[in-house]
């Protein structure tokens, strides 16, 4: 674990919207967006125009639908990429 935390800090400058929005003068907009035309999209309930677009959708883990499950009290214990990276042994 360590190992991937010194792997993921050393890619995290060249990974990140701040590096995109900052150095390199693109403009980052973060939420939930959809197409609303072939040049525009909403996101977050803005409406922007584009010549071009890169979509990054990144990801979001999605738990299983079993009672209590996600509930600290469970003694079902799970990973997802939300906490894999913050185990210490």
């Amino acid at each position: 674990m360590e190992r991937m935390r010194k792997i993921r800090a050393h890619i995290s400058d060249n990974d990140s919207a701040e590096r995109f929005s900052k150095t390199l003068g693109v403009d980052v907009y973060l939420g939930l967006a959809k197409f609303t035309g072939p040049n525009t999209v909403e996101v977050n309930g803005k409406t922007l125009k584009f010549m071009k677009a890169c979509i990054a959708t990144g990801a979001r883990p999605k738990l299983p639908t079993i009672k209590n499950f996600g509930d600290p009290q469970c003694p079902m214990q799970f990973y997802t990429s939300d906490n894999i990276f913050n185990l210490t042994f």
